[in-house]
């Protein structure tokens, strides 16, 4: 019956047709990030960065810290994709120039969303930072999931919040992480948040005040979606990184929090994509 079997073939051809119409018409209406040029156009802002997906095989065995790190010490998990060193190095490159070219001493770290990857990229560049020769200082001033608190450093003793109390002195709260890295953390936050008492005006402690110790100082903020604390403390920062995820992230997300950051006289540095497919993980 080769008239059955036309109709057939152009029913497949058709119905392929309308999945692959109906797939754009998705991306379009939810627009998610899929492109830096995507990012570029609909921003304004120029510096775009990705940072490929992980497979799960590139991770060894040891974990502690709940994300991938280049980091090889007893509490992390050690990457071994070339491609994640790669592409944290390129990153690491891109912001030199760009804190550079604006002194940038005080850069912060903030995810569009939660589980974006914001923590993953502030512990990674300042650990390169720190190994190419930089005193590096990360703090903590995440108070809705401190990550880095839990593992790094001690969750109940002194840190950030008690220094904008003024009831800690700086050199009771840093933690060495190496030789050339040092770490803040959260410190207690049952009664008040970093972002709550910067805002207030009446902190005893400001950033700025151990510059004369670090050469970089990285802040890992809370996500802009669930907080109003990164728009609290950014204003302090001389830089601000936002990152967001390949795929889930919407571009029109991105352009609402940055229109929010110049309202309040500042505006990411760069985007980050991370989370973003290998040519071999298209196919």
């Amino acid at each position: 019956h080769p008239r059955s079997s036309l109709i057939v073939a152009l029913a497949l051809v058709l119905g392929a047709g309308a999945g692959t119409a109906g797939a754009i018409v998705r991306r379009v209406i939810k627009r998610e990030i899929t492109s830096a040029e995507r990012v570029r156009n609909s921003t304004g802002i120029y510096s775009v960065s990705t940072v490929r997906r992980l497979r799960r095989r590139t991770l060894l065995r040891r974990r502690s810290l709940p994300f991938p790190t280049l980091c090889d010490s007893s509490k992390t998990a050690r990457v071994k994709s070339r491609f994640f060193r790669n592409d944290m190095d390129e990153l690491r490159a891109s912001l030199d120039g760009l804190r550079r070219r604006r002194d940038a001493r005080i850069i912060g770290f903030v995810g569009a969303d939660a589980d974006v990857g914001a923590t993953t990229m502030a512990f990674n560049l300042a650990w390169l930072w720190s190994r190419s020769g930089a005193r590096t200082l990360l703090i903590d001033a995440d108070s809705e999931h401190p990550t880095l608190s839990q593992t790094l450093g001690m969750p109940d003793g002194p840190g950030l919040t008690d220094l904008l109390e003024g009831t800690a002195q700086t050199e009771a709260t840093l933690r060495g992480v190496t030789p050339s890295l040092s770490f803040l953390p959260i410190g207690r936050t049952d009664d008040v948040t970093p972002a709550s008492r910067i805002s207030s005006q009446r902190t005893a402690w400001r950033f700025s005040d151990v510059g004369d110790q670090f050469d970089l100082i990285i802040v890992d903020l809370p996500a802009m979606a669930h907080s109003a604390d990164a728009r609290s403390i950014a204003p302090h920062l001389d830089a601000l990184v936002l990152v967001t995820r390949y795929g889930t992230t919407l571009v029109d997300q991105v352009v609402t929090l940055v229109d929010s950051l110049q309202e309040i006289g500042t505006e990411p540095i760069s985007i980050v994509i991370n989370q973003a497919p290998s040519v071999s993980q298209q196919r």
